[in-house]
């Protein structure tokens, strides 16, 4: 029980950016992540790069909105992804089975200068990681409020709410609930208002560009669409969202954004993650 207390404890910590958390869940996985990486790799100096890439891939994931997965699990999904993009799938899954989160003595021991480079990476990524944990915690404030405007206003049809709730359509509540707040925070003009002020759309802007049309589609799609969708038009969105994986992006462009467009792409990117859960 103890020892499962101070594992949750050490996540939450380190999803936070507690420093001190990030540096003993690094001492844990150093060996199991080292060792994967060296079995992935032709020599020692490419399995060090892959390890360093890896650990900075995955602190760049780090606090951003919803975490799905366990820190391990994370960890151990970049580190496949980075091996798949140098190598390919195959080899990824058997450098992974040689990560047994449960053994005591792993294969080959990370190298102490590459856990040192590992540990002076957290003292530029605590900050940042803090950093988003704070705007994370902002926007879902302000958009708690926002709701509570939203139901107050639409006080007068509360009975009706509650009685579809009653009759077991919870999915057609939630989406004229995100139907009503898309419409009222004019969600899709304010990301067309984004497109409009890129500097070079059709240059080096060009991929913020096709996520911003994307997103802009499926909000659209949110607005104008029926108040009470079939399953169809709920699975025509989700595919939408996912095939681009448009939240994703979407938060990732909220982190990288201006100070004045990120609350626009905090609160687009809640919309996208509520509309991709219907």
């Amino acid at each position: 029980m103890q020892t499962s207390q101070a594992a949750h404890s050490l996540q939450r910590r380190a999803q936070i950016g507690d420093a001190e958390a990030l540096r003993a869940l690094l001492y844990s996985v150093a060996d199991g992540l080292y060792s994967s990486a060296l079995a992935a790799s032709p020599d020692e100096a490419q399995a060090a790069d892959l390890t360093e890439a890896v650990w900075r891939a995955w602190l760049g994931e780090l606090g951003r909105w919803r975490w799905r997965e366990s820190l391990l699990g994370s960890l151990r999904r970049v580190l496949a992804e980075e091996i798949e993009r140098r190598a390919d799938e195959q080899v990824a899954a058997q450098a992974l089975a040689l990560w047994d989160a449960s053994s005591e003595e792993p294969l080959f021991p990370a190298p102490p200068e590459l856990i040192q480079r590992l540990a002076e990476t957290l003292i530029y990524a605590v900050p940042v990681v803090r950093g988003r944990v704070q705007r994370r915690r902002r926007a879902l404030w302000a958009t708690l409020i926002v709701s509570v405007f939203i139901v107050i206003g639409s006080s007068i049809n509360l009975g009706g709410v509650l009685f579809r709730l009653a009759g077991g359509q919870v999915q057609t509540v939630k989406w004229q609930g995100l139907q009503d707040y898309v419409r009222t925070q004019h969600l899709d003009w304010l990301v067309r208002d984004l497109m409009f002020n890129l500097n070079d759309p059709q240059g080096t802007d060009k991929p913020q560009h096709q996520v911003l049309a994307q997103v802009v589609t499926v909000l659209e799609e949110v607005s104008l669409g029926p108040n009470e969708p079939g399953r169809e038009n709920r699975a025509v969105i989700r595919d939408r969202l996912e095939s681009g994986n448009l939240a994703w992006e979407c938060r990732n462009l909220a982190d990288d954004a201006a100070p004045a467009d990120r609350p626009t792409l905090m609160h687009v990117t809640l919309a996208l993650e509520e509309a991709q859960n219907l």
